[in-house]
Formats: C-alpha cells, sequence, structure tokens
C-alpha cells in the first residue's frame, strides 16, 4: 500500500496559479473574439439599414420620375409660367418655382393635378392626385429628411420640356446607417 501511496503523491497536478493563468487568458481570448463579433454585426446592421433606405429611395424616386416623364408640358400654353407650387394653382399643365422648392404639381397624363410634397413634420413624401386625400408615398421604414426639387432649361419658345431634377435625403428611422442623399433629373414629354 505503501507503494500506490508514493506513486500517487509523484505524480503532478495542476496548481492553483495555473489554473488562474489559464482562466484568464480564456477570458480574454473569449472578450477579444466577442468584441470583434459585436462589432461586426453592428457593422452588418449598418449596412443593412443604409441597403434598406437605399432601396425605398429607389422606389420613390422611380415613382416620380415615371410620373414626371409621363406629365404634359404644353409649350403653346400662354399662362404656362413659374410660380410658388401651390396645389390651389390652376391653369397650367405643369406648377413649378424657379430654383429650389419642396412641393410639385403638374398634370398628368389622364389629365389629373398630381402635387408631390415634402411633409418635414411627419418625414414623409406625400402625393395628391385630383381631389383625392393626400396619400404618403415614403416607407414607414424610412425618414425623408429633405426633398427638393430644381427646374432648369426651361424655354417655351424654343419648344424645350424643363429638366426637373429631384434632389431627396433620408435614412433609417432608428438612424443607423446614416444619411443618403439621392439626385435624379428627368423631363416630361412636350406637345
Amino acid at each position: 500500500m505503501i507503494k500506490i501511496f508514493r506513486k500517487i503523491q509523484n505524480e503532478k497536478g495542476i496548481s492553483l496559479v495555473e489554473l488562474v493563468v489559464a482562466v484568464s487568458i480564456f477570458s480574454l481570448v473569449m472578450i477579444a473574439a466577442t468584441g470583434i463579433f459585436i462589432n461586426a454585426m453592428k457593422a452588418q446592421k449598418a449596412i443593412i439599414a443604409k441597403q434598406n433606405v437605399a432601396n425605398n429611395m429607389r422606389y420613390i424616386m422611380e415613382f416620380m420620375t415615371k410620373e414626371l416623364r409621363m406629365a404634359r408640358v404644353n409649350n403653346t400654353d400662354p399662362t404656362l409660367t413659374f410660380n410658388d407650387g401651390d396645389e390651389n394653382d390652376d391653369g397650367t399643365f405643369l406648377t413649378v418655382k424657379n430654383g429650389n422648392f419642396s412641393r410639385i404639381s403638374f398634370e398628368n397624363g389622364f389629365g389629373n393635378t398630381v402635387l408631390y410634397k415634402f411633409d418635414s413634420a411627419n418625414e414623409k413624401i406625400l402625393r395628391k392626385e385630383g381631389a383625392v386625400a393626400e396619400q404618403t408615398v415614403s416607407s414607414n421604414e424610412i425618414s425623408i429628411t429633405g426633398l427638393n426639387f430644381k427646374i432648369n432649361n426651361w424655354n417655351l419658345t424654343a419648344g424645350s420640356a424643363p429638366l426637373i431634377t429631384i434632389f431627396m435625403t433620408a435614412e433609417a428611422k432608428n438612424g443607423v446607417g446614416g444619411e443618403i442623399d439621392v439626385q435624379t433629373s428627368v423631363s416630361p414629354r412636350t406637345y
């Protein structure tokens, strides 16, 4: 029996100091790995949010440009002038303001007056067609922080249609991903 006791006594084990060092090193590696994983998840969330905003903005821009492209500009109408973009203006096919502004009104291919405007209080883009109530064009997932229209190359005597440039700024509702600015230009048909 004495030989067995000596054999057990001679075997080496792990000391408490070695155990503490091993657990500390393992903890540091796990903390570093967790930090990298969390940062990767935040970056992925920001990229997905930015992509979602970009997709929503692309849809809104395509919607507006398609409708503006199909709008009618009657270059022989002597009442066609720049004005303040008020939806109550009558007698024009395209209601615009010279320079930058946040609303545009025009007559679509069906003869209805269409108004697009920026609702800064609710961070939305609104569309109104004829007597129908205003409808939200933008998604609830994004906040529109800016919408402007600029009219260029308006020349009634040359028979050219205006070049309408749309500037839009938006971000995700949760603020992740930052703001995105987009712009596009379109010319309505002339008759």
